[in-house]
């Protein structure tokens, strides 16, 4: 069987028996000698091998192996290569109901990507589970995929021992393994046991369960029962179909399973961007190009575009067109030539009229290579391209510079194709994002979508390298400038275009086009250079890009022009940036120079009371609250600094402290002495009666302070008994919000937004404790208003 393997596959040896050949291991000297998995199936299951390979090719997940390529094998079957798994098969148990429940949310989610494309797994069991050495688990042997009548003995539904199954066998096949890993055996091995559930219901289903939990001799929760009839029921019409309700139900069994929004990476990423379609019917009729050139700036995802475009082709007929994928070494010899001329060997034409495609950018011999001059270096390689298409038997595609795909597009050569890439749109970005995080919900995920646009361009690789950084360092909130400076991998810039992109950035906001092809992944689409392409030239130029600021800042003054906030925070300039956001309206907008100024100011720079605040509100917005809080508490002089500080630590869960910190700002606004000692009618008297300290004292307060702190939801402006615990005091505590926002404005002067009720510096700033008092028809100085249960309504 080996003979009928291409030669670029080494060290193969056999990993595992089967009716269709088996299963190998070996290295892709062509891919860098990367170890491979090759699946052998015959030419009668051809249709079979390319739907699991079309299916692969198109899923996210990280419990499922990468596809590599589909090849054509020597006795008319194919060899599917997937990248090699590190681990062990996995065993039976048992073992803890933790384990084994986290087990099964990593194969919940490898069934729910495969089911979303329209097809089943088919061989869900132990044997194809293979665990990670760092505790994951992977989904392979894809041999049987979208099959009917196949799986392994143990984990076989009713319905395929009767030659059916689908998307409930493989739900079928997930209970079986569960048991097996919480019990040590799956819940039946003989057949004619599981042909005979259909008529005894899940009552023997609960049978089994109970049986095999008693051998266990460990008491289970009782609501694994429930979910055995899920998973297990005879009828596959009464089993769980929806994964994603599953994947919920499955983390509130598991100890200690925790919400927020979750990073799920996966093996390998679908494409998403050009319809390529019309590419693959022109590359696989008989006229086709002898060169595909993909145009875009570096991580502009022109490696992925040639991997989809030859996948697509051996998806078609892997035999007829033989389209394979090969790194730039090993191009030479797979055109027929020796290791350093894969120019002449292409341009000699004398190959077999294959397709190769080629990932990464190809090393160019002699004066081609020279890059002083980029413009002439273009030049140069397309004329040599074009020379090469118009006489090469064998069709090549490769990535090439915006320069390059510029002019190779003047011509009219039908030997020839030029593809521009373009960014992804807000709607792609959502969609990378949506196998990727979970439980950010719509809002959150809109977030993220907009910040990864912002900071990457939409180029498809910078957005993937990002979403991959931030996972790596457990981001959980977007933020342009906390992924700005996420190191991501890519070509290093150029020191000259490093200076070029911060002055562009510090002097005008954008550049005038035409924007030089050589630099269209630097720049937004309205000039505005990228907030990470600005990041990455600070750490090409270091120390220099705060010297060159400050050189710039003096100049702006000297020219009594106005200074972007940008330059003034790289200058580290105090005046420039105290001035720049006095003058700024009262909720800025689309500025992340703020948050570079917050990293700054919370790593010791020292700036005003009145820019702490402006800071803090910014940060707020953005829902950082925990830096919010940090940046405002120096200020808290302020009285909007201490709202802000106290609506930071009531998003942080930490409500008793927010009414401590309103506390002290409404002792400093009451009408008593210095020491804060409230007068007869004060706003801090009122305050204090509105959470029951006036007759009550503050012993009362302190007996039930511990009760208080447990959570938010237990305070009366929640709904609940009030915040001492005390359920005929929710009323008085209820009001303790209304009556901090009322002495809050009596200490200030009025202005057109007091009149409607709002603080015009607070930006908004809502009730501390969440309750909204109801209109009443009287009031005065010493009159209480209340409301049992009420919720916070945001002002206009």
């Amino acid at each position: 069987m080996i003979g009928t393997l291409p030669p670029r596959f080494v060290d193969v040896r056999r990993l595992g028996e089967g009716s269709e050949g088996g299963t190998w291991v070996g290295h892709d000297r062509d891919a860098r000698a990367r170890k491979v998995v090759l699946k052998h199936v015959p030419a009668a299951r051809g249709a079979h091998v390319r739907r699991a390979f079309e299916v692969l090719r198109r899923v996210a997940s990280p419990h499922l192996p990468a596809v590599l390529e589909l090849l054509p094998a020597d006795d008319g079957g194919a060899w599917l290569v997937t990248a090699w798994v590190e681990g062990e098969p996995l065993p039976t148990g048992p073992v803890p109901a933790a384990q084994a429940l986290a087990e099964a949310v990593a194969i919940t989610h490898a069934l729910r990507a495969i089911h979303a494309v329209g097809t089943h797994h088919g061989d869900v069991s132990l044997g194809n589970l293979l665990v990670r050495p760092d505790g994951g688990i992977v989904l392979t042997d894809f041999g049987q995929v979208g099959c009917y009548g196949a799986g392994t003995p143990g984990f076989l539904a009713p319905e395929v021992l009767g030659g059916g199954g689908g998307p409930a066998s493989d739900v079928f096949a997930l209970g079986c393994v569960l048991a097996a890993r919480l019990f040590g055996a799956p819940p039946w091995r003989d057949p004619a046991e599981v042909a005979g559930l259909p008529g005894r219901g899940r009552g023997a289903v609960r049978a089994r369960i109970g049986e095999l939990q008693r051998r266990l001799g460990e008491a289970i929760d009782p609501r694994l029962f429930t979910l055995f009839d899920h998973l297990l029921d005879p009828d596959p019409e009464g089993r769980v179909s929806d994964l994603g309700a599953l994947l919920g139900r499955l983390g509130e069994l598991r100890e200690g399973g925790g919400g927020g929004a979750t990073w799920w990476l996966p093996a390998r990423w679908p494409y998403r961007g050009l319809d390529l379609e019309r590419w693959v019917d022109l590359l696989a009729g008989a006229g086709r190009p002898c060169l595909v050139a993909i145009a875009g700036p570096t991580a502009s995802g022109r490696g992925r575009v040639v991997e989809e475009l030859v996948q697509r082709l051996q998806a078609r007929d892997p035999a007829a067109l033989r389209a394979r994928l090969c790194t730039p070494e090993r191009l030479a010899g797979a055109l027929g030539g020796d290791d350093e001329g894969w120019l002449a060997a292409w341009m000699a034409g004398d190959g077999e009229r294959g397709i190769i495609g080629v990932g990464d950018p190809l090393s160019w011999p002699g004066e081609l290579a020279d890059a002083s001059d980029p413009l002439r270096q273009a030049r140069l390689q397309a004329a040599v391209l074009r020379a090469g298409a118009a006489q090469a038997r064998d069709t090549l595609i490769l990535p090439v510079s915006p320069e390059l795909g510029e002019i190779l597009s003047e011509g009219s050569e039908s030997s020839l194709v030029v593809i521009r890439l373009r960014p992804w749109g807000i709607e792609e970005i959502r969609g990378a994002l949506a196998s990727t995080l979970e439980g950010a919900g719509e809002e959150g995920t809109a977030s993220w979508a907009s910040a990864l646009a912002e900071v990457s361009g939409g180029w498809p690789a910078r957005v993937v390298g990002l979403i991959v950084a931030a996972a790596h360092a457990g981001i959980r909130r977007p933020g342009v400038e906390a992924l700005a400076r996420l190191p991501v991998a890519g070509a290093p810039l150029d020191p000259l275009v490093a200076r070029e992109l911060l002055t562009v950035a510090w002097e005008l906001g954008r550049r005038s086009p035409p924007v030089p092809p050589a630099m269209i992944g630097l720049y937004a689409s309205d000039g505005e250079p990228l907030p990470g392409a600005l990041a990455a030239a600070r750490r090409v130029l270091g120390d220099e890009a705060d010297a060159l600021a400050r050189e710039l800042l003096a100049a702006e003054r000297r020219q009594r022009r106005p200074i972007r906030l940008a330059l003034a925070v790289d200058a580290g300039d105090r005046p420039a940036i105290e001035a720049w956001l006095a003058a700024a309206p009262p909720v800025i907008r689309a500025e992340p120079a703020l948050e570079r100024l917050a990293g700054r100011v919370l790593d010791g720079m020292e700036v005003r009371a009145a820019a702490r605040t402006i800071l803090a509100r910014h940060l707020l917005r953005l829902g950082d609250a925990a830096r919010a809080l940090a940046v405002a508490r120096p200020a808290l002089a302020d009285p909007e600094a201490r709202l802000l500080c106290a609506r930071a630590l009531e998003q942080l869960g930490r409500p008793a402290d927010a009414l401590d910190v309103l506390e002290d700002m409404l002792k400093r606004a009451g009408t008593g002495g210095d020491d804060g000692a409230p007068g007869a009618g004060g706003p801090a008297t009122r305050a204090r009666a509105g959470r029951g300290r006036g007759a009550r004292g503050w012993g009362a307060r302190a007996g039930r302070r511990s009760r208080g702190r447990r959570s938010f939801g237990a305070g009366g402006g929640r709904g609940g008994p009030g915040r001492h615990g005390d359920p005929d005091r929710s009323k008085e505590t209820s009001s303790s919000g209304p009556r901090a926002r009322r002495a809050l404005r009596s200490t200030r002067p009025r202005s057109p937004s007091a009149g409607r009720g709002r603080s015009a510096s607070a930006g908004g700033a809502s009730s501390i404790s969440g309750a909204r008092a109801r209109p009443t028809a009287r009031r005065s100085a010493g009159s209480t208003r209340s409301t049992r249960g009420a919720r916070a309504r945001p002002r206009p």
